[in-house]
């Protein structure tokens, strides 16, 4: 992470200036820690993108709509999902 050693005890540090001063790695923690602090939610990120490869991100993303639409699943497609899920177990 970059440094900034302040002289006084209230500093102000834009956010666009710390931002470009990260590396990928530091950017890759900062969205972590938003994520595991709440502030955004992982489905709503491109992170899943950058760990994975793309095959697995688009696989991701329809376990997500599947999720968030438990609701609207007939019984059949709820029957289908769990007998999958069971093969893993």
């Amino acid at each position: 992470m970059p440094r900034f050693s302040p002289d006084v005890d209230d500093i102000f540090i834009d956010p666009t200036e710390f931002m470009g001063s990260c590396n990928k790695d530091d950017i890759r923690e900062v969205i972590e820690w938003l994520i595991d602090n709440g502030n955004i939610k992982e489905q709503d990120t491109d992170i899943v993108s950058y760990k994975m490869g793309l095959s697995q991100s688009i696989f991701q993303e329809c376990l997500n709509a599947i999720s968030s639409n438990y609701y609207q699943l007939t019984n059949e497609e709820e029957e289908l999902i769990l007998k999958i899920g069971k093969k893993f177990k």
